[in-house]
């Protein structure tokens, strides 16, 4: 596919595409909050996950699994259902605000990066334009899928 723009940040005017935005209101519930919480073993670890006032709380608690704090520790398959997740939660985002749907799909014809200074070469590109950009693949994926 040929993109006519590129939207190389999810800051600024296009912060609604992080995962950090809340896209529930009702229950003040991101795709980060999901995604952080799919990687706990224990329903105890998964609700603290999901109850965290905030995305970033989200994901600090889900620190503690991989440091062997008191959070159980991280589901044995997680690198092999972390991007099938993240393409779910993200679809859902998409699917349950029609706001937020229809944002999507006017970035249509441009290239989603989603660029970083935290260098995330997994989900998105560094500052040195090195990554995969797995989020903007499933953002662009899934706005294909609701056009």
């Amino acid at each position: 596919m040929k993109f006519t723009s590129i939207i190389d940040s999810f800051s600024g005017e296009y912060r609604w595409l992080s995962n950090f935005w809340i896209h529930d209101s009702v229950r003040q519930l991101s795709v980060e909050h999901h995604y952080q919480a799919a990687k706990t073993t224990n329903f105890q670890d998964w609700l603290l996950v999901m109850s965290a006032e905030t995305p970033a709380k989200a994901k600090r608690y889900t620190k503690s699994i991989e440091y062997g704090g008191r959070i159980s520790g991280i589901r044995p398959d997680w690198l092999d259902v972390r991007v099938p997740l993240m393409q779910q939660f993200t679809r859902e985002k998409y699917a349950t605000n029609f706001e937020l749907r229809e944002k999507l799909l006017n970035t249509r014809g441009s290239l989603l990066i989603e660029g970083n200074t935290w260098n995330d070469t997994f989900w998105g590109v560094n500052s040195h334009g090195i990554g995969q950009n797995n989020l903007g693949k499933i953002l662009m994926k899934v706005r294909d899928e609701f056009l």
